[in-house]
C-alpha cells in the first residue's frame, strides 16, 4: 500500500512539502488514518496530528494548520489510546507546538491512555529522567576536567534551555487542566505564573513531584500575585484541607512570604478570609497560623466579627469562633 504524500513528507520531516500536500485536502480526507502498514512507533489508528507531533523538527504552522482544518484531530487516539498530546509531550516537547494543541482541546490534558498516563504524567517522567541525566553529566564532567570550562558552560546551557522549554509546557498543561475543569474559567488563566498554574492544578491530580519542582524553580513566585491578584497563599488557603500536600503545607506557603498573608486580592480578601469562607478548613488546618499573622484590624479595618457573620451554623464552625475568641479577643471588639 502506497503512502499518502502527506504522511509520507511527514515521516520524511520535509515541512514545505508537507504544507503543499496540506492545502489540497480537505477535512475528511486530513481526519483519515494512517492504516495499514503503519512504520513504529505508529499505529493504524495514528493521525497525520500523531505523526508530525513526533518528530522534534516540526514547524509551529504546521501543527496550527492542522488544527485550523480539523480540530477534532487534537483529541484522536491511536492504538496505544494517546493523543498527539501525549506524543507532543514526549517527543518534542515545546511550548509553541503543546500550546495550540492544549488550547483547541483544553480536555485533551485529561486524557489517560492505555497505560493509564496522562500527558502531564508522561511530562513529569521527563522532567525527572532529564534531571536525573543532568545530575550524571555534570558529575561526570566534574571527573573530566580536560573538557575545560567553555564546555561545561556550553553544556549547562543547553542543559537550562531544555529544562526552560520543558518547564513551559508545565504551565501549559496545568492550565489546561485547570480551563477544562472549571466552567467559570477566563482567558487570563492561560497566563496564570508557573507556580499559581501548578497550585491551582493541584485539585485535578496535578502531580506532587511537579508541584514540589516547581516550588523550588519559581521560589521568586511566591511574592507575584496572578490576574486574580492572588498569592499562592491565597490560592493554597481556599483548598480543603484534604488536597493539602502535607499536614502543614498552608503553614509552608505562608513562610515563602510571611507579608502575603496581609495582602488582599482582587476582591479585597485576605487569606485569613479565604479559609475562613472554606468551611473545611479548621483552626488546626490553616486558620490558627493564619490568625497569627492577621493584620492589625485598625490597619485594615476589618474586624474578624465582619468575617464570621453570617457563617456560624457552618459545620464545625463554632469551634473556630471559640478558638478565635480565646486567642485574640481584642479583634471582636474592634469597632
Amino acid at each position: 500500500m502506497a503512502l499518502r504524500p502527506i504522511f509520507r513528507d511527514a515521516l520524511e520531516e520535509d515541512w514545505d512539502g508537507f504544507t503543499s500536500s496540506l492545502q489540497s485536502l480537505d477535512e475528511e480526507a486530513l481526519e483519515e488514518p494512517f492504516g495499514e502498514g503503519a512504520p513504529e512507533p505508529f499505529t493504524g489508528e495514528s493521525s497525520i496530528l500523531h505523526v508530525v507531533c513526533n518528530f522534534p523538527s516540526v514547524k509551529s504552522f504546521v501543527v496550527q494548520e492542522i488544527l485550523k482544518k480539523s480540530p477534532r484531530l487534537a483529541e484522536s487516539l491511536d492504538g496505544f489510546g494517546q493523543n498527539p498530546l501525549h506524543i507532543a509531550v514526549t517527543c518534542c516537547c515545546r511550548s509553541d507546538i503543546v500550546g495550540p494543541l492544549v488550547r483547541t482541546a483544553p480536555q485533551s490534558a485529561h486524557q489517560q491512555d492505555f497505560g493509564l498516563l496522562r500527558p502531564i504524567d508522561l511530562l513529569c517522567q521527563s522532567i525527572i529522567m532529564k534531571e536525573e541525566r543532568s545530575k550524571y553529566a555534570t558529575k561526570n564532567n566534574n571527573n573530566h576536567h580536560h573538557h575545560g570550562a567553555t564546555a561545561e558552560k556550553d553544556a549547562n546551557e543547553t542543559v537550562d534551555d531544555v529544562q526552560c522549554q520543558l518547564w513551559e509546557c508545565v504551565q501549559l498543561l496545568a492550565c489546561a487542566l485547570i480551563v477544562s475543569s472549571n466552567d467559570n474559567h477566563e482567558i487570563r488563566d492561560w497566563e496564570l505564573p508557573t507556580l499559581h498554574a501548578c497550585l491551582r492544578a493541584t485539585p485535578f491530580d496535578f502531580p506532587f513531584s511537579l508541584l514540589d519542582r516547581a516550588m523550588k524553580r519559581y521560589e521568586h513566585q511566591f511574592q507575584v500575585q496572578d490576574g486574580r491578584g492572588d498569592l499562592p497563599l491565597h490560592i493554597v488557603a481556599a483548598w480543603s484541607p484534604d488536597e493539602d500536600i502535607t499536614d502543614n503545607f498552608l503553614q509552608d506557603v505562608a513562610k515563602k512570604y510571611i507579608k502575603g498573608a496581609k495582602i488582599v486580592n482582587r476582591e479585597d480578601k485576605l487569606p485569613l478570609q479565604l479559609a475562613i469562607e472554606n468551611h473545611e478548613r479548621s483552626w488546626t488546618t490553616g486558620i490558627g497560623f493564619l490568625m497569627s499573622v492577621y493584620p492589625a484590624p485598625d490597619r485594615f479595618g476589618i474586624p474578624l466579627s465582619t468575617l464570621i457573620l453570617g457563617k456560624v451554623a457552618a459545620r464545625g464552625y463554632r469551634t473556630v469562633v471559640f478558638e478565635m475568641l480565646r486567642n485574640q479577643p481584642a479583634l471582636f471588639t474592634y469597632r
